[in-house]
């Protein structure tokens, strides 16, 4: 832009305050506006943001077997069928125990009402009907602290699975957003829930929100693969 410092429009020649005015706009405009030659000379680009862009679209379960096979561990999938042996068994007495007011505490975070009942006798390896655990529940809710009483206190054993044949884990990994605090402590104790598929084929990590892709990968990445490495099951199947 070129600015003319003249007369005004009465013909009066601008004053000293006006003049300086003038120029600041004028070195200001020059500063600021691109010449045509700079714009027509200016690289064009289409490349998207680097890497983030494809970690996005890598499957959790691809990146956990690319992660151990560079460790040269063989990664096996097994079928909740196969594995008859590796769950708790749905007992009468794990039906029976239960119940609503069971299942009200768990729903409610009551800890207190839960260890209180526990204390007294009650078992908290208990499942309906269908083989859905409060183990399951509380995964499904990602309630870390039901979960941390029923595993580390009372014991329960995260070795369970549905008539659908999912497990904790599955439950886990199912959630609208995902609890790592949970998932870690499944792992902790049973590293083997991430290569059991359940009834309609899919492992865990397979029920995982696209949208949730890089942050599973990242967590999967943080693990030592040796504590990613199934304890039973691969010798089983």
């Amino acid at each position: 832009s070129v600015l003319t410092i003249s007369s005004t429009q009465s013909g009066v020649p601008p004053t000293a305050e006006e003049r300086m005015k003038l120029l600041l706009k004028a070195k200001l405009l020059s500063e600021s506006a691109p010449s045509l030659g700079a714009l027509l000379q200016a690289p064009k680009t289409d490349k998207p943001p680097p890497k983030l862009q494809n970690e996005q679209f890598q499957k959790p379960d691809d990146f956990l077997r690319d992660l151990l096979e560079k460790k040269s561990v063989d990664v096996k999938i097994v079928s909740v069928n196969d594995l008859p042996d590796f769950f708790v068994p749905l007992t009468d007495a794990i039906v029976d125990g239960y119940d609503m007011d069971l299942v009200k505490k768990v729903r409610e975070e009551d800890v207190v009402g839960l260890r209180e009942l526990w204390k007294g006798g009650r078992s908290m390896q208990v499942s309906n009907k269908f083989g859905d655990s409060i183990v399951h529940m509380a995964c499904r809710r990602s309630s870390m602290p039901v979960l941390k009483f029923l595993l580390e206190e009372a014991q329960v054993s995260c070795k369970v699975c549905c008539d659908s044949g999912r497990t904790p884990l599955h439950d886990a990994c199912w959630t609208s957003a995902p609890n790592f605090e949970v998932v870690n402590m499944l792992l902790e104790i049973c590293p083997d829930l991430l290569y059991i598929t359940d009834k309609r084929g899919f492992t865990p990590l397979n029920y995982a929100r696209n949208s949730h892709w890089v942050g599973w990968c990242k967590f999967l990445e943080k693990w030592p693969h040796q504590k990613l490495i199934a304890k039973e099951i691969w010798g089983k199947s």
